[in-house]
């Protein structure tokens, strides 16, 4: 693969869009059609974010509400869990809604 292709290029600059809004890695692979280790690969190589499937009630889920009840910014905790703020947000959005089904969006 050519890194200076214009394909690669184009394909490359969408991965980082779809992770950088919060899509996790095996959807962003589904939608460009590239294995998963293969987005993975780019990904760590250029420092963007996983955003890995959270468990509802999990440890990961937990620890990144401890984080934000402390004061830590979205940015910081998604560096720490190699996660977009679109996705700590898709998180929080999650625990509002179980937490308060009828609150008005």
């Amino acid at each position: 693969m050519n890194p200076k292709d214009p394909e690669v290029l184009e394909r490359q600059i969408e991965i980082r869009n779809l992770l950088n809004e919060g899509m996790p890695i095996r959807k962003v692979a589904e939608k460009v059609g590239l294995s998963r280790k293969r987005v993975y690969d780019y990904a760590t190589r250029e420092g963007l974010p996983y955003n890995a499937p959270i468990t509802e009630g999990g440890n990961k889920e937990r620890a990144i509400l401890e984080l934000m009840a402390i004061g830590i910014e979205k940015d910081l905790i998604g560096q720490l869990h190699r996660m977009s703020p679109a996705a700590i947000d898709a998180v929080l959005d999650s625990v509002k809604k179980r937490i308060f089904p009828k609150l008005p969006k």
